[in-house]
């Protein structure tokens, strides 16, 4: 009888760690927001504003919803056949990057001059350009900014430890009853890992004899992937 309850317990237990885990690994925001751009006939000419170039596109994220009003034209590469490369970018809340592109006629500005006899006309219409232009680096500058932030995070959690924690810190059975140590393993974390795989990675430290009454010191700990370790978590196990 007792045996049955023992299994019983043990496969609740288990049933307990998978859904903790589940919710755990969902909760983790990877996914970068999705730009999608709508076929159209554009015409863009050089030095004139984004108004144009941002019809049709929009954003949307899994977690901050719609962000078509955060798009921001990235760059805009000329080629050799009078088109141009539109490259937009989006950045969620958790710096996901989300990127697309988009290819539209390009019209050069013919009347640039650059001799120092250019009326103020001209002077004027240089200055809207280097404005214009200014205004496409700092794009290009937050969106390589955001880029690094994300690399970083990645980076961090990476490097970041698993979390593991017992359901208790002192476990009690008679003599000659089977214990399982993964019984007492309450959920199991990490930036990398998936909980089922790191259930797979659990190391118990410590002899024990279900045969010989007395009280025995247990040590968990986890390792992920990355060959981070946990902080090892204590465990009693009284043998009555």
């Amino acid at each position: 009888m007792k045996q049955r309850l023992l299994t019983v317990m043990l496969l609740m237990g288990c049933a307990i760690l998978c859904v903790i885990g589940f919710f755990l690994y969902v909760g983790q925001d990877k996914q970068p927001p999705k730009i999608s751009v709508k076929k159209m006939n554009i015409t863009y000419h050089e030095g004139g504003d984004y108004d144009s170039l941002l019809k049709g596109v929009k954003a949307k994220d899994n977690r901050d919803g719609d962000l078509s009003s955060k798009v921001f034209v990235d760059r805009i590469i000329p080629t050799e056949d009078g088109k141009a490369v539109i490259s937009y970018g989006v950045i969620d809340k958790r710096k996901n990057v989300g990127t697309a592109t988009r290819i539209v006629k390009y019209m050069a500005d013919a009347h640039k001059e650059t001799n120092e006899d250019a009326d103020p006309a001209e002077d004027n219409a240089s200055d809207d350009i280097e404005a214009v232009d200014a205004e496409a680096k700092e794009s290009e500058q937050v969106a390589e900014k955001a880029e690094q932030d994300a690399a970083l995070e990645k980076e961090e959690q990476a490097n970041a430890a698993p979390d593991l924690a017992l359901s208790t810190g002192q476990a009690v059975i008679e003599a000659g009853t089977e214990f399982d140590p993964l019984s007492v393993v309450a959920g199991v974390s990490d930036a990398t890992d998936a909980p089922d795989v790191l259930l797979q990675q659990i190391t118990v430290e410590g002899d024990y004899d279900i045969y010989t009454p007395g009280d025995y010191q247990l040590n968990y700990y986890v390792t992920d992937s990355d060959g981070n370790t946990s902080e090892a978590r204590p465990l009693t196990l009284t043998v009555q």
